[in-house]
């Protein structure tokens, strides 16, 4: 049965609104889909994903990105990932940084997976893309808290252990650490007095590649306005040092040393300025938060308390003043304590620095053994009696207790004691004390951190187990226990491998010793609960930090994401399938229907000629019908080829070089007799010396469209104005009607096949709805774009541009 034009018609409808509607459904996933071709051209892109990236449209990305050899999707590694599933088959993913041409900074989890066609053969392949980089960032913070608060204890507790010989070394390293972690090249303490005009540089740290700044104890110059920061206490933080308009000297100066982004904080000790400390980066520009200046300031206090310190102990070893003056002048306690052979304290001396501890007048401790005592906590007293009650001559000890002051603050005190056994059986203990509050003080902020961050795995959506490289699980949360269906306890008596199902097992146990290797694994499987229900899980495994053989796993349950996926996969085929064989179907009709409308065509202008003989008035007018009919049918006919060759992708270019003034003196001819019959003005302004390189015949064809289009819409007595000019590298080419002009909610429809705008026009200006769609398809297969400009009534402008020459 031979089926009519409305069927035809109402079945290529039906098509269209089940491909509308797999559409709506990828573009509300909250996924970024993409799809290309063998050759790794991109065929699709959803608009979740055009946001995420930051393209301004599907065909910008489509037109500029190949999956296998754009640059940037080289760099990041997923053409590797492409190029795996389209050589082997199989399902891949990785998780990585990207870098978008559109100026959008990301990470990126990507998985693709193969595209079939009806022979079984790979034809393509889908990517799927989500955006990880919330999730990045929160780990990112919360490790760089705990980074932030490991390093302060690491360094307060070398700067505090330091020894006079040990120093400086001690210092360049405390300030090497601080620059890595604050992604600086460069770090300086310079030292000076709140009444001096300069400051000396007195340590530096700066990366391999970066020259010092200024030499060491080499004096620099304190300008006015650095001062007056320095005066008020202000920190100078500078991210964009060629846009900073502070002061023009240090701009000047840093241009100089080619410093893009600096750091200046000053540092006091008890009250006085006693220098600052600068970091500085020459690679990249860094605004560094006020967390990170806290982290300088603090470890600059801490080298220039130390320094302080040292230069005391230099001041001693060089002068070699009063013993009792120089213990008491510095901030480490020094004590000795003799006992009788009944226990009995008979001689205790204490350095004035633990007056300064406790916030006493100089000499409140002194010599009294019972007033130290009071001063004890309580709870560490017996802990203190046993410390002091030792024996056994050269017996070295450590304890850390804590002291209350009068007014109820409370310090933390590390004392180190050497035993001396005398021969009467007394005992002499000499040691000394530091006050090591701050680090204590740093260590329980670090153990809240260390909660905090246990109640945030135990909050988390994923599933998290710690186990060693064996296997051997150690701990789980409660999101683990609920995706497996087993208890804490049972968890911790099976091994990760035996989560897997059975057949992937033997695979598991080697990606465990990859696992040692490499540190680091990302990728999908299958678990077996208790129930035996076996789900799909995303799993990202990694080494601890500190630790060689502990390995934190964050799994997730994606069985339902899995699910949705091959529904979407399988509902995309069918629709690329329908949409093929609807470009098939119309491509053979077309070609069937050509071949007697040529000759209805032929026979009738025959007919109207007068080759049979002469014709009546009627015949001749009935003829002619004929011909005029055949003519308008042949031409849908050719517009529906054309169509369905550019869906099928077989619409080739055949290029050359012609001048662009020809195309529009034979457009202008072709449609002169159109313009008169409706007394219409055509302008068509030839363009003078634009050559192109491009199919002529089918820019023929998109200018021809576009001014018969502007003259069927263009009531009697209107105008029509043709004009090109260079733009760049492109020609821009515009059309300009005094029609009846289009509603901008109507724009996305033209260029719709077998669309017209308003079913009321369709009965007053006859057409296919093919005319704008070809013109659209054949400006993009040369590399260019159409734009309409339009208000209703006040007539429409149509450009498009194509480059000089094909991408």
């Amino acid at each position: 049965m031979v089926m009519t034009d409305k069927q035809q018609e109402k079945k290529l409808l039906q098509q269209q609104v089940g491909e509308e509607d797999y559409r709506k459904v990828v573009e509300e996933l909250p996924v970024g889909i993409l799809s290309c071709d063998r050759e790794g051209n991109v065929l699709d892109i959803n608009k979740f994903l055009l946001e995420l990236l930051g393209s301004p449209s599907a065909e910008a990305s489509i037109k500029k990105i190949n999956m296998l050899t754009f640059p940037s999707v080289v760099e990041s590694g997923m053409s590797a990932t492409v190029r795996k599933t389209l050589e082997n088959g199989t399902i891949n993913s990785i998780q990585i940084p990207y870098y978008s041409i559109w100026g959008k900074s990301l990470f990126l989890r990507f998985k693709t997976l193969p595209h079939y066609g009806t022979a079984g053969d790979i034809i393509g392949c889908y990517c799927i893309v989500e955006d990880a980089t919330k999730t990045i960032e929160t780990e990112e913070a919360l490790e760089r808290k705990l980074r932030k608060e490991k390093l302060i204890a690491q360094v307060s507790s070398r700067l505090i252990n330091s020894t006079l010989i040990d120093i400086d070394t001690d210092i360049r390293i405390a300030l090497k650490n601080m620059a890595n972690f604050l992604n600086a090249e460069h770090t300086a303490i310079y030292s000076g007095n709140s009444d001096q005009e300069y400051l000396t540089r007195m340590y530096e740290w700066h990366a391999e590649d970066v020259s010092s700044y200024v030499r060491n104890n080499e004096k620099v110059r304190k300008n006015v306005w650095l001062t007056d920061h320095f005066d008020q206490y202000l920190t100078i933080n500078i991210p964009d040092t060629e846009h900073f308009e502070g002061d023009r000297d240090m701009k000047d100066q840093f241009a100089k040393l080619h410093i893009v982004s600096a750091a200046i904080v000053p540092l006091y000790y008890r009250g006085t300025f006693k220098g600052s400390i600068s970091i500085g980066s020459s690679t990249k520009k860094i605004r560094w938060s006020e967390s990170d200046i806290y982290l300088s300031r603090l470890i600059g206090e801490m080298i220039t308390s130390l320094v302080e310190r040292k230069h005391t102990e230099n001041h001693l070893l060089s002068k070699e003043m009063d013993y009792r003056q120089v213990i008491n002048s510095i901030d480490t306690v020094i004590w000795k304590t003799d006992i009788d052979k009944n226990k009995n304290v008979t001689y205790f001396s204490v350095s004035a620095s633990m007056d300064k501890i406790l916030g006493l007048p100089e000499g409140s401790v002194g010599t009294d053994w019972k007033k130290y005592m009071s001063l004890i906590h309580p709870e560490d007293i017996k802990k203190v009696s046993d410390f002091v009650f030792l024996k056994g001559t050269g017996d070295k000890k450590s304890i850390e207790y804590r002291l209350i002051s009068e007014n109820g603050e409370v310090s933390w005190l590390s004392s180190n004691a050497t035993v001396h056994l005398r021969e009467d059986g007394s005992v002499q203990l000499v040691g000394t004390t530091r006050n090591i509050t701050k680090q204590k003080l740093a260590e329980e902020e670090l153990a809240r951190s260390e909660k905090k961050y246990r109640s945030l795995v135990e909050q988390s959506s994923d599933g998290i187990f710690i186990n060693r490289t064996d296997g051997q699980i150690l701990d789980a949360n409660g999101k683990a226990c609920e995706i497996m269906g087993y208890t804490k306890e049972q968890l911790k008596q099976m091994s990760v491998v035996d989560l897997l199902i059975p057949e992937l097992r033997p695979e598991g146990e080697k990606v465990m010793e990859l696992l040692k290797v490499q540190r680091f694994i990302h990728g999908e499987t299958k678990y077996l609960t208790r129930k035996g229900d076996i789900i799909d899980v995303e799993i990202n495994a990694s080494l601890l930090d500190g630790y060689k053989d502990i390995t934190q796993a964050v799994v997730r349950d994606i069985t339902e994401r899995k699910r949705a996926e091959e529904a979407m996969l399988r509902a995309k085929v069918e629709a690329e399938s329908a949409n093929r064989i609807k470009s098939e179907f119309l491509a053979s009709m077309s070609h069937e229907l050509r071949t007697p409308l040529n000759s209805i065509i032929g026979f009738s202008d025959m007919l109207a000629e007068g080759y049979t003989g002469s014709l009546s008035e009627t015949q001749q007018k009935y003829s002619q019908y004929i011909s005029t009919s055949g003519k308008y049918l042949l031409t849908l006919i050719n517009n529906i080829l054309d169509i369905a060759k550019i869906e099928s992708g077989k619409m080739e270019l055949e290029l050359e070089h012609f001048n662009l003034g020809e195309v529009f003196e034979d457009a202008g001819k072709l449609v002169g007799h159109l313009a008169k019959k409706k007394n219409i003005k055509l302008h068509v302004i030839e363009p003078e010396n634009i050559e192109l390189l491009a199919d002529k015949i089918k820019v023929k064809q998109i200018i021809y469209n576009l001014l018969s289009n502007a003259i069927k819409f263009t009531p009697d007595n209107g105008r029509v104005t043709i004009i090109a000019t260079a733009s760049g590298d492109k020609v821009r080419v515009s059309v300009t009607d005094t029609g009846i002009g289009i509603a901008e909610s109507d724009f996305d429809k033209l260029f719709m096949p077998f669309k017209q705008i308003d079913s009321q026009l369709s009965s007053q200006y006859s057409g296919s709805g093919l005319g704008l769609s070809i013109v659209k398809e054949l400006v993009e297969l040369h590399g260019g774009n159409v734009t309409i400009e339009s208000e209703p009534g006040k007539g429409s402008t149509f450009t498009f541009t194509v480059p000089f020459s094909p991408p």
